[in-house]
Formats: structure tokens, sequence, C-alpha cells
């Protein structure tokens, strides 16, 4: 029996389906939802990744990075880049040898 393994990156979610004999099964993630939010978040210890990510994007914003599928192919040179960060991200865009990278900080630990 052969199956195919499909990925769809959307805007705002992902989802992972398998092409069987029978038709597509969309795979579930840890939450059980079928859906997966498109953020990586990094904290000072770990990175989260799609559910783990959007628990913890309001607290740690500055080191959460989503809608990447907006930037896929991009170069850091391109006019609508400045514009998708302005308008999509909160994580600080940054010239990687004319790639887009994102700064984000390793100590993410509040301090007062």
């Amino acid at each position: 029996m052969t199956s195919v393994v499909g990925l769809d990156v959307g805007a705002a979610g992902s989802r992972i389906g398998i092409a069987r004999n029978r038709g597509i099964d969309i795979i579930l993630n840890e939450a059980s939802s079928r859906n997966t939010p498109s953020l990586v978040g990094f904290g000072p210890r770990n990175r989260n990744l799609g559910e783990g990510a959007s628990t913890t994007q309001t607290s740690n914003a500055k080191n959460t990075v989503g809608s990447l599928r907006r930037l896929i192919g991009r170069s850091f040179a391109d006019p609508e880049v400045k514009e998708i960060e302005a308008r999509y991200l909160s994580a600080d865009m940054v010239d990687v040898q004319g790639q887009i990278g994102f700064s984000v900080r390793r100590d993410c630990t509040r301090r007062r």
C-alpha cells in the first residue's frame, strides 16, 4: 500500500494530510486539532511550534514568529517585505546575507 504525505502551509494555520487508497486523512496535532497554527516561539530554554507557540504568543510576542508563508521565496530586498513586516510580524526581521531572518532573544525571561 502506497501513501503520500502532503503539507499545506497557510498564513495562519497548517495541515498535514496522508493520501491513501480510500481518501485523504488529515493528521491531528497534539491538541487534537486538524489545523496547527503556523507559529514558532522561542523561550529561554525551549522552542515551541504550532499550538505551543500559540499559547505563549501573547506573553512572548517579540520572540514568536508567524506569517512565514507570506515570506517564503522572498529576499530581504523585496519591496513588499517591509509592508509584510509592519502589518503581520511582531518579531524583529533582519537581513541574513540577502535572505530574511529573525532576531529573537535566547534569554526571554522578564526582568523587573
